[in-house]
């Protein structure tokens, strides 16, 4: 059976044969692949959680003998259909089999990932997938440049590794590219735009927060959620002041917040609740109307695609949800390449969709809309260890006319995450401020879609306060911040505010 499908995928069932009758297929390892020594290991098909493809996850393979002690490591070194740029997939899913326990520290492994003759350095550290039963967890390596051959090895720390599949996924052509040599950064002059910062008045001192949600509905811009039960609080534009809202009935945090049409409500979906670092998703939508100020718990999220810390747009009345974690910070989590859809015109059992998953997998990330594309960018791979380090620079874009996906050939300069994300002149993404390892920065950087090139550093500026953790909203002419953290983590709230315009015009007000 051949393993390559769209988009130039390669798919391998680690632990059996080829599943022909899964969409999309799965192929058996070719002859020779195996590193190490492991063997295979199996169950009865049985339903597993957050997969459509059970039957992958009831075969594996795990180390034995020597690469099962400490420091041991077994793998496999796999084909790939061209040169170029890769996007490493690996799934696990713990099966309980042979009635052992699955708990979190059983297994806990490094992931190595080489190419070529390079020899496989450790990419994913302390992988630990034991948290649920029979749950399938997906992580992903990028930008792995390869000619011949990918190698993947499992490095023994505690029980002995396993892997249930792999797939591969070339998303650049002609090799040469890692992740610590990006695509270069293209920019392109524009002496028609500038952008300029300017402070704003303060929200009141309890609005102070983070990991919350800021966004404009009819009018007024909204700042919402965080970390702890937290009050909801409203700046006027016109009037340049703030007033009280009324607070959740519950902790929500790690959003984004999204205006109904009209801007007379705002939906909060795929959001956290819960304390660092294993938060939950938060199970229902909730919807905040702003004439009579009260919280109303809408649709359930379907339990299997539930989760925090990704992007939420609307577009032409439907809702879209697209990234997020599973599982909280650190390597028992799991970060996400999903994308759904909730279309409130439907009938209830018809409103949630699963559309095609994002090129990249990641959390801590904000979406914006730009015409007919949703814009996603920044971010970061939650499900490691050393989180704050893995930042991600691709810009992806998906076309709601075709349903497609596509990969910019520019990336940020600077990845971060928790970055707020916004579209002024519906032109233009503004992706500001975040969290990085070794603080939070005030870089900003502007994206020009029709050119698909970045405005130039001198043109842009930073802005007034490096914060992370919070929403960028636009209304009128600019793109507002307002709280998030000022440090690194929560340590600093903020209750600052500001406001970003172009070539010096005020923002105006929005409807």
């Amino acid at each position: 059976m051949a393993a390559v499908a769209a988009a130039e995928t390669v798919r391998y069932n680690v632990g059996g044969g080829a599943l022909g009758d899964l969409s999309p297929p799965w192929a058996a390892l070719p002859a020779g692949a195996l590193r190490g020594t492991s063997a295979s290991r199996s169950v009865p098909a049985t339903a597993v959680a957050w997969t459509t493809a059970d039957p992958l996850y009831a075969s594996w393979r795990e180390a034995t003998g020597a690469s099962a002690s400490p420091g041991g490591r077994w793998g496999l070194t796999l084909p790939v259909p061209a040169p170029g740029t890769y996007t490493v997939s690996l799934h696990w899913a713990e099966m309980g089999a042979g009635g052992a326990t699955v708990a979190p520290g059983r297994r806990v492994f490094h992931v190595a990932v080489g190419a070529d003759d390079t020899p496989p350095r450790v990419r994913l550290w302390a992988v630990d997938v034991g948290y649920r039963e029979r749950a399938a967890v997906v992580r992903s390596v990028s930008g792995v440049a390869a000619t011949r051959t990918v190698t993947v090895e499992l490095v023994t720390k505690t029980g002995a590794p396993f892997l249930s599949a792999i797939h591969l996924t070339r998303t650049g052509g002609g090799g040469g590219l890692s992740t610590s040599s990006p695509v270069p950064q293209k920019v392109t002059p524009n002496p028609s735009v500038s952008v300029s910062w300017a402070a704003l008045p303060a929200a009141p001192p309890p609005a102070r927060r983070h990991e919350n949600g800021f966004v404009a509905a009819g009018g007024r811009l909204y700042l919402i959620g965080g970390r702890g039960k937290r009050p909801v609080n409203v700046f006027d534009p016109a009037s340049r002041s703030w007033s009280w809202g009324v607070g959740p009935p519950l902790e929500m945090h790690h959003l984004q917040a999204v205006a109904a049409p009209g801007g007379s409500a705002i939906t909060i979906g795929m959001a956290w609740t819960g304390g660092y670092p294993r938060e939950s998703a938060i199970p229902n939508l909730w919807t905040y109307t702003t004439a009579t100020q009260k919280w109303t718990k809408g649709d359930a999220i379907p339990s299997d695609r539930a989760r925090g810390a990704g992007g939420a747009v609307l577009y032409k009345g439907v809702y879209y949800f697209v990234n997020g974690n599973r599982g909280g910070h650190g390597a028992h989590a799991t970060t996400l390449p999903w994308f759904d859809s909730y279309d409130p015109s439907k009938p209830q059992k018809l409103r949630w969709s699963r559309l095609p998953d994002a090129p990249v997998a990641r959390d801590h990330v904000h979406a914006t809309v730009v015409g007919d594309e949703l814009v996603v960018v920044g971010g970061r791979n939650g499900g490691v260890a050393d989180f704050f380090g893995a930042t991600r620079t691709e810009v992806c874009v998906f076309n709601f006319s075709t349903r497609k996906w596509r990969t910019l050939r520019s990336r940020l300069a600077a990845g971060r995450g928790g970055a707020g994300v916004a579209t002024i002149a519906d032109r233009y993404v503004v992706v500001t401020g975040g969290e990085v390892k070794n603080g939070v920065v005030p870089t900003t950087e502007v994206l020009d879609m029709r050119t698909e090139n970045w405005l130039p550093p001198s043109a842009v500026g930073r802005s007034v306060k490096a914060r992370h953790g919070t929403q960028a909203t636009t209304c009128g002419r600019g793109v507002y911040l307002a709280a998030g953290g000022g440090t690194r983590g929560g340590g600093q709230e903020l209750n600052s505010a500001e406001v970003l315009t172009l070539n010096g015009m005020a923002p105006g007000t929005c409807a």
